[in-house]
C-alpha cells in the first residue's frame, strides 16, 4: 500500500490512534496505526511585548528625520522578529506610508520617518497585521518671517530696569510652531543721542515650544533701534524703535 510520513504533536502521554483514509473505499480498507507517546512535549508559549523608548510627542521640521527606538521582548528577553511580520506604517495627511525600520541590536530596532508636508501623523508598529503600538509625529514648516512676531512689546522702557520680551515662531498659516531650534537674532543699538557704541548685550532663551524669551537692559536715556530676525530674515515691522527714559 505504500508509505506515509506522519507529523503531529501529542498533547498527552499515552497510546494514540492514527487513522489513514485513502478515499477509495472500494480498493482499500481503513488502516489503523497505534503510536506510543512516552514523553510529554511542553507547549511553547510566545508572549511578544513591544516598547517604544522615549514615547511621547516627536516634533520636527518638514523634510527632517524623526526617529524612535523599539524594544521587542519574548517572556522579558530581547528577541528578533521576522521582517515579513514586523513593520511600521505612518498614517496622516490622507495617506499611508511605510517607515524605515532598521535592526540595531538583539530585539532593538530604530524606526525613522520624514515628511515633505506639515501635519500631525501617527506611526503605528504592526506585528502580523495587528496594531500593537502608536507614536505621534508632528512635522512643522520653517517659521515664516512675515508671520513670526514679538509678543507684547512696550516701546517705552525705563532705563536700568531689566526687560523681557517674547518672540513667537509662526508658520505660513499663522500657527505657533510647537518646538524650538529656530535661529532668532536680536540687535539693539542706540540711535540718539549716540552715547553707546555697537550693540547692547542681551540673552535669548529657547523655551522649546515655539516661544523665545529675550532679556536686556537699556542703560541710558535716548532712542534705540531693535532689529529682529529669524533664520536670517527680518520679521515684519523690524526694525523697532525703543525709547528709554
Amino acid at each position: 500500500m505504500g508509505s506515509w510520513e506522519i507529523n503531529f504533536i501529542p498533547r498527552l502521554v499515552g497510546k494514540h490512534q492514527v487513522v489513514l483514509l485513502n478515499g477509495h473505499v472500494t480498493l482499500f480498507k481503513t488502516t489503523n496505526i497505534y503510536l506510543d507517546v512516552i514523553k510529554e512535549i511542553p507547549e511553547e508559549t510566545i508572549n511578544y511585548e513591544f516598547e517604544i523608548e522615549g514615547e511621547g510627542l516627536l516634533s520636527g521640521r518638514i523634510k527632517d528625520t524623526l526617529s524612535f527606538s523599539i524594544l521587542v521582548t519574548d517572556n522579558k528577553k530581547p528577541t528578533d522578529l521576522h521582517p515579513d511580520k514586523f513593520s511600521v506604517r505612518v498614517f496622516g495627511n490622507g495617506k499611508t506610508s511605510m517607515g524605515n525600520l532598521i535592526r540595531t541590536g538583539e530585539g532593538t530596532y530604530t524606526a525613522s520617518f520624514s515628511s515633505a508636508v506639515a501635519g500631525i501623523f501617527t506611526a503605528t508598529v504592526i506585528y502580523e497585521e495587528t496594531k500593537v503600538l502608536k507614536q505621534r509625529l508632528d512635522f512643522f514648516e520653517a517659521p515664516s518671517p512675515f508671520h513670526s512676531r514679538i509678543s507684547e512689546l512696550n516701546n517705552k522702557i525705563p532705563i536700568g530696569k531689566p526687560q523681557t520680551i517674547h518672540l513667537q515662531s509662526l508658520d505660513v498659516g499663522g500657527n505657533l510652531i510647537g518646538c524650538g531650534g529656530d535661529l532668532w537674532e536680536v540687535k539693539i543699538s542706540q540711535t540718539a543721542p549716540k552715547e553707546t557704541s555697537g550693540t547692547l548685550p542681551l540673552k535669548i532663551f529657547d523655551e522649546r515650544n515655539g516661544d523665545y524669551r529675550v532679556e536686556f537692559t537699556l542703560p541710558l536715556p535716548g532712542t534705540y533701534q531693535m532689529i529682529v530676525s529669524v533664520n536670517g530674515k527680518a520679521i515684519r515691522r523690524s526694525p523697532y524703535k525703543l525709547t528709554a527714559s
